[in-house]
């Protein structure tokens, strides 16, 4: 009777012991597959955070590249007084107006506190940052405060040059570019007509373009204007 007993209450013992192994490894798996689940959560909102933070400024970038357009338009209308609808589009820093100096129908980099015609550049990143893309590249400048901002590049006296008090800081991960074409205006529906060249315009469609790499992966934003000669 009493071996009996004796035998009853070691197989309980094993039971128990083989029920708390089971119980530990079970805890063990939710455990890993909570934190695992959890950690991916973390990296997804982390990589949307990023990817949404470079996503507002690449949309600031685009709205200055159009505000620059349209800068670059009001200072000729400016400059140019008298004779605002022959010398409206006039590149930067020039001060005649004949055709030579026009903004041409082309695709422009924004560098400094000019535009440039596109001659060996290549705003292409689907295969990486080449060499190509370095005049579309928007630099970090910092100040003697040590404040880290990006040059405004309307502001710079000197092609390339950061304005006074700045330094170079850096690269920043983003590229810019400028697309300009022209149209006359439609004499029915005061729209885009057909399309004119830069002489015989009436407007000028702009097209600011921002890109960036994000872990390998092409992104980009795009925004677009039209610019009259008209005031």
């Amino acid at each position: 009777m009493i071996n009996k007993i004796l035998w009853k209450l070691k197989r309980g013992i094993k039971l128990s012991k083989g029920e708390t192994i089971l119980e530990v490894i079970t805890a063990l798996f939710v455990i890993i597959i909570g934190s695992a689940t959890a950690a991916n959560l973390i990296i997804t909102s982390l990589r949307a955070n990023m990817y949404n933070r470079d996503n507002l400024i690449a949309l600031n970038l685009a709205e200055e590249g159009i505000e620059y357009m349209r800068s670059l338009r009001d200072t000729n209308w400016l400059k140019f007084s008298y004779d605002t609808q022959n010398c409206w589009n006039m590149m930067p820093n020039v001060d005649t107006c004949v055709d030579a100096s026009r903004i041409k129908d082309s695709k422009y980099f924004a560098l400094a506190d000019v535009i440039g015609a596109e001659s060996d550049g290549d705003f292409n990143l689907s295969n990486g940052v080449d060499g190509g893309d370095t005049p579309f590249l928007i630099n970090y400048y910092s100040t003697d405060g040590g404040d880290l901002t990006r040059k405004d590049f309307m502001s710079s006296a000197n092609v390339g040059a950061p304005p006074l008090g700045y330094s170079l800081a850096g690269n920043s991960k983003f590229f810019r570019s400028i697309y300009v074409s022209y149209k006359t205006l439609d004499p029915v529906t005061g729209g885009p007509g057909v399309a004119a060249t830069e002489v015989s315009e009436d407007m000028m469609l702009v097209t600011s373009e921002v890109g960036w790499l994000d872990s390998g992966i092409v992104r980009s934003v795009s925004l677009n204007s039209a610019l009259t000669k008209y005031k």
